[in-house]
């Protein structure tokens, strides 16, 4: 009977300690991997997320290009141990060739944008760029180009700003040469970028006026006249 009871308490010892070997040994795994997964996406330009459950990885968020993405998705398949690989909840952004940003602003002061961003990040420095959708592309420099063309549409009545490529678009109406120097000069000069500008001005400040009779019609006056 001691005999029986003796071995019966050897191979219940045995399988304990090989199932804490095995557990042990996955947790070890597990961590490998995790550590591993995370090192993968430390630099990646937008936030993605990775999960690990045993030795299964599961990839989540924005890839900035299709390389980056492939690039991960690489790392990942070659971690020893990796077993499942998901990355079908991973977005890759599109290309946008030129990439483009605009604002458009109304007669009753209120703006609109259209176009694209090119990260969240970027766009948390740009007010009125949080709806647009994500694209990759833009130039070095668009946060501060778009903040400086919002700036420069604030003089004027109505008009438009947009990025397209390298290339910074003005337009629109200001009620009077002081708010057209002063788009002008919030515009400024944007390192990397060619600046085209077109205003016309309600009042010129310059009084020039034509009139005109005629014997079925009468008098007519065409022109700038005093307010």
């Amino acid at each position: 009977m001691s005999k029986a009871l003796g071995a019966l308490v050897f191979v219940a010892g045995v399988a304990g300690l090989g199932y804490w070997g095995a557990k042990s040994h996955a947790v070890t795994v597990e961590n490998k991997i995790t550590a591993g997964a995370e090192a993968a996406i430390a630099d990646t330009v937008h936030p993605m997320d990775v999960n690990v459950a045993g030795r299964d990885i599961t990839l989540s968020g924005i890839a900035d290009t299709q390389a980056e993405f492939d690039a991960i998705v690489a790392t990942l398949d070659g971690l020893p141990g990796r077993r499942v690989l998901n990355a079908e909840a991973v977005e890759v952004l599109p290309v946008i060739d030129p990439f483009e940003t605009a604002i458009a602003k109304g007669s009753d002061e209120t703006t609109s944008w259209t176009g694209y961003a090119p990260s969240a990040v970027l766009v948390a420095t740009v007010p009125g760029t949080e709806g647009l959708p994500l694209g990759h592309g833009a130039p070095e420099g668009w946060a501060d180009a778009m903040n400086t063309g919002s700036a420069a549409l604030a003089p004027l009545d109505e008009g438009s700003f947009s990025l397209t490529g390298d290339v910074l678009t003005l337009s629109g109406i200001a009620a009077t040469p002081t708010e057209e120097e002063a788009a002008r000069t919030a515009l400024g000069d944007v390192p990397g970028f060619e600046e085209v500008v077109a205003i016309d001005i309600t009042d010129p400040g310059i009084i020039d006026f034509t009139l005109t009779y005629a014997a079925d019609a009468g008098y007519g006056l065409t022109g700038v006249l005093p307010g």
